[in-house]
């Protein structure tokens, strides 16, 4: 099978897209300065204008601050620190952007706040299933937060509300103790999500979610997910990489470790299924661990999540096991050249939650167990649910995958995964120079005779 099978778009596509929100604000031509300090921010923050820059100096801010005015098109509004050390403390968010476009968010620290570091929300939709809209809500796009901490927010780090074109790049969020880390929500189209390092929220690391009970068309698409590293989340459940209702969009050199729920999830929650999954998603070169005993799977696709590629990742541990795919999910999958294992007594492809026995006592496990054997499985149900590796190949799945035989790594239990010598994830992926030329450091693909799995490409010393 291809590499673009089932995507739906071609890679280039998709790069196009990344190039772009490079360059989205590059050349940009500024008004003015406003010099913004503790005292004077609301009125600064209510005086910009297009191509105005809002600097914010050293000190503490009292948060729920709000933005309410837009940039244009060559003229953001850019608020950003003008040293190290500018903190917008508490209020029910840090900032909110507020139905604005154009706008910059640099170097600044959101912390403290009861619900959110920075709330970017479009005037007139849904924010909540069941919350009403207006007949003719503005338009919000084209925001980006970068270089920015959100520290120690109740609920979430980062949240949007129906954003086009939202670029978060460089950014840690950290100690959301209700919710997620980043949470771009509701159905804006074209997202970057770059090069952040998310870390100790209670529930998702990255949160990605379409919800088609919020208005629009209920569905994320054309998204880049690149080069984020997450780590220590999910102690109330979640996942460290949670893909909801979003479609035709890239993951790639991506760094999950150390968390306690899911790793990487691709599913539908609510609308409809046969439109609304998470369909023709490239997963490729990313690394997934967890820690003996700890989480519950490093993949998981559910709920009709088809037409997917999933090749060059390294998925290493769960509690559940390393991975598992619902036979609804298994239409167009394209998933080859990954390695994949688990820690001695755990498995490797199913779910030890599935429950035992003819009956498989969980919720729809009945209707799987059935899905599974019209597909010619037989899975072994004596312990939970699992698919035996010589079937699952037999079927034409990961054919030329590596399971089994642990990845070296530099020291996973200090946080580093760059491979080492002999390990198994060198040399043994798939060319996919067009998708993914670089590792999570920036060091072309590839090194040696062949890419290597995972997120880093091991240099030739």
């Amino acid at each position: 099978m291809g590499i673009f099978a089932g995507t739906g778009a071609t890679a280039l596509s998709y790069l196009f897209v990344a190039l772009a929100g490079l360059a989205l604000f590059a050349g940009v031509a500024q008004a003015a300065q406003i010099d913004a300090t503790p005292d004077n921010i609301a009125q600064a923050l209510e005086d910009a204008r297009a191509g105005d820059t809002v600097l914010f100096a050293d000190g503490v801010y009292q948060g729920g601050l709000r933005l309410g005015n837009s940039g244009t098109e060559g003229k953001p509004i850019i608020l950003k620190a003008a040293g190290s050390a500018a903190v917008v403390d508490g209020g029910m968010d840090c900032l909110t952007l507020d139905g604005v476009s154009w706008v910059i968010v640099e170097g600044i620290r959101f912390q403290n706040a009861e619900r959110a570091g920075v709330y970017v929300r479009r005037r007139g939709m849904p924010e909540a299933p069941g919350a009403a809209g207006a007949d003719h809500p503005e338009p919000a796009e084209r925001i980006t937060i970068r270089d920015c901490v959100a520290a120690n927010n109740r609920v979430w780090g980062i949240i949007t509300s129906h954003i086009e074109h939202f670029t978060v790049e460089g950014c840690e969020t950290f100690g959301s103790t209700v919710e997620h880390g980043i949470y771009v929500a509701n159905s804006g189209d074209d997202t970057i999500i770059r090069n952040n390092i998310v870390h100790h929220n209670a529930g998702n690391g990255i949160h990605i979610n379409g919800d088609p009970d919020c208005g629009g068309d209920g569905v994320i698409s054309r998204a880049l997910v690149e080069g984020n590293i997450i780590y220590e989340n999910g102690t109330r459940g979640g996942s460290a990489m949670s893909v909801m209702h979003v479609q035709d969009s890239i993951f790639r050199n991506n760094l999950l470790y150390h968390n306690y729920a899911h790793g990487f999830t691709l599913f539908w929650y609510t609308g409809d299924e046969a439109t609304q999954s998470s369909k023709r998603n490239i997963v490729v070169n990313n690394t997934v661990y967890f820690r003996p005993g700890e989480g519950r799977f490093s993949l998981l696709m559910r709920r009709s999540s088809t037409g997917c590629t999933v090749k060059n990742n390294i998925f290493a541990g769960g509690s559940r096991a390393a991975m598992y795919i619902e036979p609804s999910c298994l239409e167009g999958l394209d998933i080859d050249r990954n390695i994949v294992f688990n820690h001695p007594g755990q498995r490797l492809i199913g779910d030890a939650s599935e429950g035992a026995g003819e009956g498989v006592s969980s919720v729809g496990g009945d209707e799987r167990m059935g899905a599974w054997r019209r597909l010619g499985f037989e899975p072994d149900t004596s312990h939970g649910l699992e698919i035996s590796l010589d079937a699952w190949r037999a079927h034409g799945f990961s054919r030329d995958s590596i399971f089994g035989e642990p990845v070296k790594f530099a020291d996973e239990a200090g946080g580093d995964f760059r491979l080492i010598d002999g390990s198994v994830g060198i040399d043994n992926g798939q060319a996919i120079t067009d998708l993914a030329p670089f590792d999570i450091e920036g060091t072309r693909r590839p090194q040696g005779e062949g890419f290597d799995c995972g997120c880093y490409e091991k240099p030739v010393e």
